[in-house]
């Protein structure tokens, strides 16, 4: 078991993606990822665009997200918030299924 401010493992991508953490520029991209993968309606999209960006850019937050190797593209990703001595997580998800990938919806 580990503190909340302990440091966090090393992340480990399956062969052929990598991840990185998610700032206030790579918003729109880990948004749409994310909405792909939980099929969100286009209708709802940018409201739920608007909440991606408020995660991003709180203090407590700290975002990631998987990218394809291949096609630069952001697949999934995902968000730890520690606030204080609670913290939660968002599941690792994937806007499309490539075979192979260990991010998938949870």
């Amino acid at each position: 078991m580990c503190a909340l401010d302990d440091p966090l493992p090393a992340t480990v991508a399956p062969a052929g993606y990598w991840i990185e953490q998610v700032g206030p520029a790579g918003a729109a991209a880990w948004g749409d990822a994310l909405l792909a993968a939980w099929g969100f309606p286009a209708a709802a999209a940018a409201g739920a665009l608007t909440l991606a960006l408020t995660l991003i850019q709180h203090p407590d937050a700290t975002c990631f997200a998987a990218i394809e190797q291949a096609s630069g593209q952001v697949v999934g990703g995902g968000a730890l918030v520690i606030g204080g001595d609670i913290g939660g997580c968002t599941p690792m998800v994937c806007a499309r299924n490539t075979a192979g990938t260990a991010f998938r919806k949870r």
